[in-house]
Parts: structure tokens; sequence; C-alpha cells
């Protein structure tokens, strides 16, 4: 059974990557027959429509505006659907450390003309930080560093940091 599982993910995993985004498995028949050792295996999937991207809608941000977090994730609206472009976006919109959690996912509805929404959600993270070190050595005696940083500053993911280190003492 984990094999025919995988094989099943497989297959919706390649229909997804070919711009089916709704591809599902619609309806399967697994019969055993234990004296000649055989398994017949009926398995169905419905692609669905090639998708197209349409609009990222945005939830769970409180300091970041919506129109920066749609310029980053730059989801490239009118192309075909693909997985790896979510992923790109994903990995767009973690890299600003604005968000704790970043969750893109296919709207359940289809649009007219075969588009799909995407829908972002997020956790933003805590907008200060600050951090402080000692270091000792023999040659330069004691060091004191720190450091405070401010994230999202102006609400488009830009970040102040102010830091500080005194050696030699």
């Amino acid at each position: 059974t984990g094999m025919l599982r995988d094989s099943v993910d497989m297959a919706i995993t390649d229909w997804r990557s070919q711009g089916h985004a709704k591809a599902t498995l619609t309806a399967q028949t697994i019969t055993a027959n234990h004296a000649l050792a055989r398994l017949d295996v009926d398995i169905k999937l419905a692609p669905g429509p090639q998708l197209r991207f349409d609009n990222l809608r945005v939830a769970g941000n409180d300091r970041m505006r919506i129109k920066r977090i749609e310029d980053i994730a730059g989801l490239p609206t009118g192309q075909v659907f693909s997985p790896k472009v979510l992923d790109r976006v994903a990995r767009r919109l973690r890299r600003t450390g604005v968000f704790s959690v970043v969750a893109l996912n296919e709207s359940d509805t289809i649009g007219l003309d075969d588009v799909i929404n995407i829908e972002a959600q997020f956790v933003e993270t805590k907008p200060r930080r600050f951090g402080f070190g000692a270091d000792i050595s023999t040659q330069e005696g004691l060091g004191l560093s720190a450091y405070w940083l401010h994230r999202n500053l102006f609400g488009g993911a830009e970040r102040l940091r102010l830091a500080g280190k005194v050696s030699g003492l």
C-alpha cells in the first residue's frame, strides 16, 4: 500500500507541476487475489483544468504593507501555475526576516478563465531584537559587543541595525 500511495502522490505531483493545481484522486479500486498472489488496482485521477496565477490574497500582516508584500513576492500573475514558483515566492518572503511563518495555499475556488488566487498567511516576528557578547583574549584583553535591530521599520521590510564593540579592556 505504501508503493500505491507513493505512486498516486507522484502522479498528482506531476499533474500539479504541469499547471493542474487541483489534481485529485477521484476513485480507486483495489482487489487482492491471495491464491494467485496478485493485486489488481484501478486508480482514477482528475487533473482538472490547467490554471494560471491570479492575485495574491494577504492575511495576517499587522505592520507590513500589502503592496510591499506583493512586490517582494513577485507572484507572476497570468503565468501557468507552478509549485516551484510558489516555493520561490515563499522563500523570498521568508528572507525578509519580517515573518516567522509564511504559508501559501491555492484558493479552493477556480476563477473565470481558469485562474487561481493564492492565499498568503503570515505571522510577523517581533520587530525589535537585541543581542550582546563578550570575548577574552590574552593578547587583546576583554571585548564587549552589542547590537539592536529593528525589522520592518516603515512597513516595507526595512532593517535598521545599530552595533557597537569595545575591545582592549
